[in-house]
């Protein structure tokens, strides 16, 4: 169900992007705009995220004052740096597995809908699957790979349940918790 979302949420954010550039500009037809979003986030189920983000917007650019989940978002996207931080995206991932082995097993042996993500090829051609996860071992050889995997592994032993707890009840308070 979560490939599904991020796949989900691909689309409505290429959606967005489509909608803005090519239909709306310059058009002064902002509540269509409005109309066709809020649309699209609800059957994407991500209204909630959607609303909370508009409530972080009206924060900083306009004159609404915080509440417990905007401060929460502005800290988890201020403490983030341009990419995000490795131990808020361990975190948010670690709210879904169980306990950092199941983690590292997800990671190791990866769903097929993952897979796709980073060897599009497989979406037309499945049965290569096993193929492309032995290619992506086999990557794994690469040194600067390996800095980047034990930088991983050890920052994912030393989350704590807090971040944890944290990351998770951020993600249920933005409906992101699926």
């Amino acid at each position: 169900m979560i490939d599904e979302r991020k796949g989900e949420l691909f689309e409505l954010l290429s959606s967005f992007v489509k909608i803005n550039t090519e239909n709306f500009r310059d058009s002064g037809n902002e509540e269509e705009l409005a109309r066709k979003i809020h649309k699209m986030c609800e059957e994407c189920g991500i209204l909630t995220f959607y609303q909370k983000c508009c409530d972080l917007i009206d924060v900083w650019f306009g004159n609404k004052e915080h509440d417990n989940v905007t401060l929460d978002m502005e800290k988890f996207v201020i403490s983030g740096g341009t990419y995000g931080t490795l131990s808020n995206k361990l975190a948010v991932e670690r709210t879904v597995s169980d306990n950092s082995m199941n983690y590292l097993l997800k990671r190791i042996f990866m769903k097929k809908s993952d897979l796709q993500i980073i060897y599009p090829q497989l979406k037309q051609y499945s049965a290569l699957c096993p193929y492309y996860t032995v290619k992506r071992w086999a990557g794994l050889l690469n040194k600067s790979k390996q800095r980047r995997i034990f930088w991983e592994l050890k920052t994912n032993s030393c989350i704590t349940e807090k971040e944890i707890s944290y990351a998770s009840d951020l993600m249920a308070q933005l409906g992101l918790d699926f």
